[in-house]
């Protein structure tokens, strides 16, 4: 479905709730820029293909391509921190996926606070649970709690993405 923002005095943007496979078939343009943030690493592969065949079929020659994604090695201390924060979420008894998350949160930061020698090993870990102190917790479902959450190396971003030709 096609959103428009002409409340907005906008005439140069539309939004659209559709889904990767839809927008394969879509009546749209080629394009000079495709941008894709917080997308690439949160969709199962089925998604990224339908991704990349949209990218071979509507960039336009010469145009650009971003995709902001989770890397590694950078996300690799973090990952059993995705893990346990799915996990604890699972268990909790909260009825809200916020209080799901902010349960699991506090968990994991118990954890910490009792110096389990994980923490000690990776202190990027630990700087997590400072870090994500005092903000948001509705932002952590889209960050760990998606079905698909795939961090990846740089060479398999550019061997997914050699298919789409870029």
């Amino acid at each position: 479905a096609r959103h428009t923002t002409q409340a907005a005095g906008l005439s140069n943007i539309d939004f659209y709730d559709d889904s990767f496979q839809d927008f394969l078939h879509a009546d749209l343009p080629t394009f000079d820029y495709i941008v894709l943030h917080g997308v690439y690493s949160w969709v199962a592969e089925r998604e990224r293909k339908a991704i990349q065949t949209f990218i071979e079929k509507k960039l336009r020659p010469g145009g650009l391509v971003y995709i902001s994604y989770n890397t590694l090695p950078g996300w690799a201390a973090l990952m059993p921190m995705r893990q346990l924060m799915v996990q604890y979420a699972q268990r909790s008894t909260a009825a809200t996926w916020p209080q799901k998350v902010q349960d699991a949160y506090h968990q994991i930061k118990d954890l910490a606070n009792r110096d389990v020698r994980f923490f000690e090993a990776n202190p990027a870990a630990r700087q997590w649970i400072t870090d994500i102190e005092g903000s948001d917790l509705n932002y952590l479902p889209h960050e760990y709690l998606n079905a698909a959450w795939e961090p990846m190396y740089f060479s398999q971003l550019a061997r997914e993405l050699a298919e789409a030709k870029v």
